[in-house]
């Protein structure tokens, strides 16, 4: 019982200490706010068809709860009924500041843990904006192996017939996408230690 205690206080000392409670609310407003613009960017992405889109929610919306879902709808019809180069500028802008701010938040916790941040001033931001730029473009990679289709997938073993794809495809692209995600944690931690 005494080493359960002791090391519950070093995990509350640590959290206390390296002020993760800080991190994670500004890391929360980051991400949150990086919402709206990503849906304005997949909705550029998919060719600004809104029947895919709307095809898309549908999937997504087992996930959400019915205001959220309803949030979302409201806010698609917007950007569909809007559509111009000026919002898919502004969001991207939106998008790339907020996500560098979360990768820059990121950053210095982890260098904190680990006793000194890598980057400091004009590359901190630097690092930071190509770092999230990196990680949005994977992120929707990731997106498109997700909703690539099974048609997609026969038609490239009809050109390539030695893969057989299409058919382990319902279950192999969840772990092609978790290999996406940890490559990009992984490089996010070795590069702010």
């Amino acid at each position: 019982m005494g080493t359960f205690v002791r090391i519950m206080r070093a995990i509350i000392d640590q959290y206390t200490k390296r002020r993760i409670p800080k991190a994670s609310a500004a890391l929360s407003y980051y991400l949150t706010m990086t919402l709206f613009p990503v849906i304005i960017c997949l909705y550029a992405l998919l060719g600004e068809n809104y029947d895919r889109t709307m095809q898309i929610l549908d999937f997504v919306e087992q996930f959400l709860s019915a205001d959220t879902t309803m949030l979302i709808r409201r806010f698609i019809v917007h950007v569909a009924a809007s559509n111009s180069t000026a919002l898919l500028i502004a969001a991207l802008t939106v998008l790339v500041t907020s996500a560098s701010a979360a990768v820059r938040t990121l950053q210095s916790t982890i260098g904190e843990m680990q006793g000194g941040q890598r980057f400091q001033g004009l590359m901190d931001l630097l690092f930071s904006v190509i770092f999230s730029l990196a990680f949005l473009a994977a992120m929707y990679f990731a997106i498109l192996v997700m909703l690539t289709g099974k048609g997609f997938l026969e038609f490239v073993e009809r050109r390539l017939p030695l893969l057989h794809v299409s058919q382990a495809w319902s279950w192999m692209r969840f772990l092609v996408l978790g290999g996406i995600e940890f490559v990009i944690l992984w490089a996010m931690y070795e590069a702010s230690r």
